[in-house]
């Protein structure tokens, strides 16, 4: 009979195993371990190897010095350590009791001969803190917010109150003392640090208002010149807007301008300076340009890339083109029946099926452009698709994105979920 308890049980545990990830055998086994122990307070430093050997103190005021000892039944180095400029440390969380949101950690220091003992006594050092420091900071904040009155602190080791933890009591009934020192000597890091920043933010104030006037004097003696002509850029693209530059001598003089698709655009320039479109050099400006007509023909934005945003949704996609990028989503987060189809250049595209509980037929409008039905050939076939446009302005592109969706969502959502 025991031979078969004993053959049970193996089985049982096998079974038992087998139904947890080595990741949760690990995790299981940390907190295993950060279970064993306790947190004791004392007011000087605790040398006692033994719990049972220690005076505890368990109320502190602002006067006293706070030391906490953890005493563990496996060695230190078992615990999840961090290290900081080669220091190992470990995380301990202090909260106040009375509104736990009101936190820090606090990372106590481990030298190299304390990783085999079982215990460590640190010191909870309110009075040596830098307010450069980021975890000092965090430490003075809290110790800023406590009322002069008495307060418990929960203190939890690697910041987790479910396993090593304790309390202990603040009481600033007559002020905070050394605390307050340390948070009178933020308070002036503070000051000092809001004055370098005000001196700072002045320097370059005065280095733009010098920048400024030195650019302003560029263009007053650009002004001035003689020899201006003007020229026409004329945009023949059908979609596409023209960005055009005009570099001059100097970069304070540049223009920068933008030209419609299909429109014209007079621009003054001097002799011997270069015209830009679309990032392409047109021409070298010569005096006997006068009155000239460039024409650039920028091409239609290309699709680039189409996926989704996430990897678990497809209900939201990124559209990267060659002008830009804009994004695709539905209307309401439940319902595949509604999409808009957002543009910086060309506004919104809305798409919708003609009936709430049919895939087979959908409109796509725009405030501008107008309006492209299509409906598949046959009702219960979704292998080709009738298209009527009656957007003949609108970008190629972004009615292709938009049939994919029609297309794709019918075909897919109208099928029966198994």
């Amino acid at each position: 009979m025991k031979t078969k308890g004993a053959l049970l049980c193996v089985l049982f545990w096998s079974l038992l195993l087998t139904e947890q990830t080595s990741a949760q055998l690990l995790g299981n086994a940390v907190d295993a371990l950060n279970k064993s122990g306790s947190v004791i307070f004392t007011g000087s430093e605790n040398n006692a190897t033994k719990k049972k050997d220690v005076k505890q103190q368990k109320a502190f005021t602002g006067e006293d010095d706070v030391f906490i000892t953890v005493y563990l039944k496996q060695k230190i180095s078992a615990l999840q350590l961090s290290k900081k400029d080669g220091q190992s440390r470990v995380a301990f969380k202090l909260s106040l009791a009375s509104n736990p949101s009101q936190n820090f950690l606090y990372y106590a220091p481990i030298s190299s001969a304390v990783l085999n003992q079982k215990y460590f006594c640190f010191q909870l050092d309110g009075e040596h803190l830098d307010y450069n420091n980021a975890e000092d900071k965090q430490f003075l904040s809290f110790l800023e917010k406590l009322s002069n009155d008495k307060h418990t602190i929960n203190c939890c080791l690697n910041s987790r109150c479910d396993v090593v933890k304790s309390t202990f009591t603040l009481d600033f009934s007559n002020g905070k003392a050394k605390f307050g020192k340390a948070i009178e000597a933020m308070k002036e890091q503070k000051a000092q640090a809001k004055k370098e920043q005000e001196a700072n933010a002045a320097k370059v104030a005065a280095a733009q208002e010098a920048k400024a006037a030195e650019n302003q004097k560029i263009k007053e003696v650009y002004e001035k010149a003689t020899d201006f002509l003007h020229i026409t850029v004329e945009n023949t693209s059908t979609f596409a807007q023209a960005k055009v530059k005009v570099e001059t001598a100097n970069s304070t003089t540049n223009q920068y301008l933008n030209v419609g698709a299909q429109k014209s655009l007079k621009v003054r320039c001097r002799p011997n300076e270069k015209l830009y479109a679309a990032g392409k050099l047109i021409a070298t400006i010569s005096a006997s340009d006068k009155d000239k007509t460039y024409k650039v023909d920028v091409p239609a934005p290309q699709i680039k890339k189409l996926s989704t945003t996430w990897s678990d949704s497809w209900n939201q996609w990124d559209i990267s083109t060659t002008n830009g990028s804009s994004k695709m989503k539905t209307a309401w987060s439940d319902s595949w029946n509604e999409w808009e189809f957002k543009t910086k250049k060309y506004g919104s595209f809305k798409l919708k099926t003609v009936w709430s509980d049919s895939w087979n037929k959908w409109e796509i409008t725009h405030s501008k452009y107008g309006k492209i039905t299509l409906k598949t050939t046959w009702s219960d076939s979704w292998n080709k698709w009738e298209i009527d446009d009656r957007m003949p302005d609108a970008p190629p592109y972004a009615k292709m994105v938009s049939i994919f969706c029609c297309v794709n969502a019918g075909a897919i959502f109208s099928q029966p979920k198994k």
